[in-house]
């Protein structure tokens, strides 16, 4: 996932989770949510960045949580 498509998700209003984590499993229990609220997207390979404050960092597994 690039830049650009991660973007587009927090400016649609997405709630995004950007992690080291490898399943929906680990996801849900450290946001103490059900993990049929969490959806894998893709692994973010782009340049490293801050948005309201989050951070991106290259590599990270990103996420979708809808609650």
């Amino acid at each position: 996932m690039k830049k650009e498509e991660l973007m587009t998700l927090l400016e649609n209003g997405k709630e995004v989770y950007a992690t080291s984590y490898e399943s929906e499993k680990e996801v849900a229990k450290a946001l103490k949510i059900e993990e049929s609220q969490v959806e894998y997207l893709k692994q973010y390979d782009d340049e490293n960045f801050e948005y309201n404050d989050l951070e991106f960092v290259d590599g990270d597994m990103i996420y979708v949580i809808n609650r």
